[in-house]
């Protein structure tokens, strides 16, 4: 019975979340908000659970221009464990690996039921260009973030201008 309880809270948070997207996206000074660069695709295939979002860097980015797909998986205990969010878009990133796992905090030990699906993508949004290289999932690109700054944004605008050019 413990797990029909877990699964109505998670229904239940999952509703209201998307409910608090759908007022967001018809605020009218939305386009004044960081929230214009997140684009959030709910119940894929019918699936309450699963959830897409679009990331588009923002103009002052390093990936400026680039659009990152993620997938979004939530359990039945949502929200009392974090969702799992991976980048479907290979991105160039110390905080992400090849396989679109993410290393950031919020998505494990600083998890929070307080916390909404909106904080965390604008999360991972200031993510992109501030990552945490003290903390990564690739050293090999961590290292090149902390000596050579001109290369690494070289990489990342190459790894955006790849996220326009499969799109074609």
């Amino acid at each position: 019975m413990g797990e029909i309880g877990s699964d109505r809270s998670a229904i239940k948070r999952i509703k209201k979340e998307y409910a608090l997207l759908e007022g967001e996206k018809n605020e009218k000074d939305r386009k004044d908000s960081t929230l214009r660069y997140i684009k959030i695709v709910p119940f894929i295939s019918g699936d309450l659970f699963t959830w897409e979002a679009y990331l588009t860097a923002p103009e002052d980015s390093v990936y400026k221009g680039g659009v990152f797909k993620l997938l979004i998986s939530f359990s039945s205990e949502y929200p009392f464990k974090p969702p799992k969010i991976t980048f479907q878009t290979p991105i160039y990133h110390p905080n992400i690996n090849s396989s679109g796992m993410i290393c950031i905090d919020i998505l494990g030990k600083e998890w929070s039921p307080a916390l909404t699906l909106n904080s965390v993508l604008l999360s991972l949004l200031t993510l992109l260009d501030d990552p945490n290289a003290d903390d990564p999932l690739r050293p090999e690109v961590a290292d090149i973030y902390k000596t050579n700054k001109e290369e690494y944004r070289l990489r990342c605008q190459e790894s955006a201008r790849k996220t326009v050019e499969n799109k074609k």
